[in-house]
């Protein structure tokens, strides 16, 4: 008697190798047997992509429970202000960099449904001028190297 009959391609090739494997396996336990390591597979490819996408959002400054809260411009904003304060925080003014630590502060906080368009808009500016900033200082830096 052939194993899983009828079942074309990797799950009649499973079912054979369970089956010399485990040669009184019967045709039911061995599918049974399949959907169960499928789901196994499943569910820990799930929990992989899931890791891999919460370490990506707690580096742009983002927690996971907070993806259910807020605009695109928040997002980005709070993107983009975390990023300036780790990377470019030297080239803010002191205003500047209280500005996006508090904007932060409330984006990862209870107020962060009341955050308007416009903070995010200034937020955006704030982080707009420092990327200028940076451009002009490797431009002058790759213009007296060259």
């Amino acid at each position: 008697m052939r194993c899983c009959s009828g079942v074309l391609g990797l799950i009649t090739t499973s079912c054979i190798c369970m089956q010399v494997f485990m040669p009184n396996i019967t045709t039911k336990k061995a599918r049974s047997y399949l959907a169960f390591i499928n789901t196994c597979m499943e569910t820990f490819k799930n929990i992989a992509d899931r890791q891999k996408t919460d370490a990506w959002l707690k580096s742009n400054g983002i927690s996971a429970n907070q993806i259910y809260v807020g605009t695109a411009e928040l997002f980005q904003a709070q993107k983009l202000a975390t990023n300036t304060l780790k990377n470019h925080v030297k080239l803010l003014e002191q205003n500047q960099a209280a500005t996006l630590n508090n904007f932060l502060r409330a984006a990862n906080g209870a107020k962060r449904g009341k955050i308007t368009q416009g903070q995010c808009f200034k937020v955006l500016n704030i982080t707009k001028q420092a990327q200028r900033k940076y451009a002009k200082l490797i431009k002058r830096k790759l213009g007296s190297a060259g």
